[in-house]
């Protein structure tokens, strides 16, 4: 048997052992709910990350160090950090995307890290109870979000996203991924957001969900 043959031999063995070992991937769904939204000028500190794993985070918005952003605030039933540390996964976001349909390529246009609360947050929120919270900061400028995407790539793809929104709204979901082949992936929430149409931004909030 030559070298090309027994390197591939080696190679079926090893993802053979994966698999038996780690299994050959499955999703795990879970539930979030939005518990109210604000507006702030500043991108918190990583220090303040949800996720206590020590892997490289979730791609930020490339202009994460400019406000405003939209900060929404949500709970779910179980806990998210120790689900994703549990199954070793590289990361734990946010992707966000236009209503109802994900962006070109299945990608959204931008993900962003999973902060938790801070002491004053949960202050103003109450006690959870039995829920795990959580928060994310969304850049309110979908514009230049959308311009700077890594996700992408020709104008023709940007302008359906930024159509989609503007005829849709704006979605979002959180999950996380790991190289077993593992996922973790939570249900869609629509953003109760008001979208000003030039330059495309986020630019109030539904007074029912507003936390003051």
């Amino acid at each position: 048997m030559d070298k090309g043959w027994m390197s591939l031999l080696r190679m079926a063995i090893l993802v053979g052992v994966i698999a038996v070992l780690f299994g050959t991937g499955c999703t795990q769904h879970v539930q979030i709910e939005s518990i109210g939204y604000t507006i702030v000028d500043s991108y918190p500190a990583p220090k303040d990350e949800y996720y206590k794993y020590p892997r490289e985070a979730a791609v930020t918005p490339r202009d994460a160090e400019r406000g405003p952003f939209l900060v929404g605030f949500f709970k779910s039933d179980v806990d998210l950090s120790s689900i994703a540390e549990s199954k070793e996964m590289h990361h734990l976001g946010y992707n966000l995307f236009q209503c109802p349909e994900p962006a070109p390529h299945e990608y959204s246009f931008v993900n962003g890290r999973v902060f938790e609360l801070s002491r004053e947050d949960s202050v103003r929120l109450g006690p959870p109870g039995e829920e795990y919270t959580f928060k994310l900061y969304i850049p309110s400028n979908l514009h230049k979000t959308i311009e700077r995407s890594p996700f992408l790539h020709w104008p023709e793809e940007k302008t359906l996203v930024a159509d989609g929104i503007r005829a849709r709204g704006l979605c979002l979901d959180v999950g996380a991924g790991a190289m077993t082949g593992f996922t973790l992936r939570s249900n869609t929430v629509i953003l109760p957001v008001t979208i000003e149409n030039s330059p495309l931004r986020v630019s109030g909030i539904s007074p029912e969900a507003e936390v003051e």
